[in-house]
């Protein structure tokens, strides 16, 4: 229960640690995109790669605009 009152008391620690919960939630969608690609999109491989290829490019020009 210590640790429960820890995290409470530091809000920081809180904030990281429910940042860190919704990746990982959220993070599961991706396993799932060969099939939405396959099934709703009806697309190929060449879309797929497109869609996993999409936050690294996102990223990378974020990070230019910001220097």
């Amino acid at each position: 229960m210590e640790g429960f009152h820890y995290v409470r008391k530091h809000e920081l620690i809180l904030g990281i640690m429910a940042l860190d919960m919704f990746a990982v939630l959220f993070g599961g969608a991706v396993s799932i995109l060969p099939a939405f690609v396959k099934e709703v999109l009806n697309a190929g491989p060449e879309t797929l790669g497109i869609l996993r290829a999409a936050p690294a490019a996102g990223g990378g020009h974020h990070g230019n605009l910001l220097g």
